[in-house]
């Protein structure tokens, strides 16, 4: 089931493409795992859909369960884009704002707002991003 240095997910097989299969998985955060999870309105479990390239000497079919893999590598450089960046682009501007007026509803709502272009180029380059972050995937034995 992979080693140390990949993130593994189990999922099942969707659809299967002449070029690629999709893999629904379940995205549990971590309080989801939690036993009160049914008190608490922090539980987080989405389903997500992965694509993953097909490879032509194995057959998959629809409703197999299948283990996706990714490198450890690339989930941290994800997480980058993601969540850490922003966040120093919003501080920042929190603090460059700070520098130009005194009203902080000026530069907090800019400093939010930073993010829209940041996040609508991240989508432009969805394509790019997705020929760098190759998922993989191996049957369950």
């Amino acid at each position: 089931m992979g080693n140390k240095n990949t993130i593994n997910h189990i999922g099942v097989i969707r659809e299967v493409n002449t070029n690629n299969i999709k893999v629904n998985i379940l995205s549990v955060s971590a309080c989801s795992g939690c036993h009160a999870k049914g008190a608490c309105s922090m539980a987080d479990v989405k389903d997500k859909i992965i694509e993953v390239p097909k490879a032509n000497d194995i057959e998959y079919t629809i409703g197999e369960k299948v283990n996706v893999i990714c490198d450890e590598e690339l989930g941290y450089i994800a997480l980058f884009w993601a969540y850490v960046f922003p966040l120093i682009l919003v501080l920042i501007s929190l603090f460059v704002g700070s520098f130009f007026t005194e009203d902080e509803r000026i530069y907090g709502i800019i400093s939010v707002a930073i993010l829209i272009p940041y996040y609508l180029t991240l989508k432009l380059f969805k394509e790019k991003l997705k020929k760098r972050f190759i998922f993989r995937i191996e049957k369950i034995k």
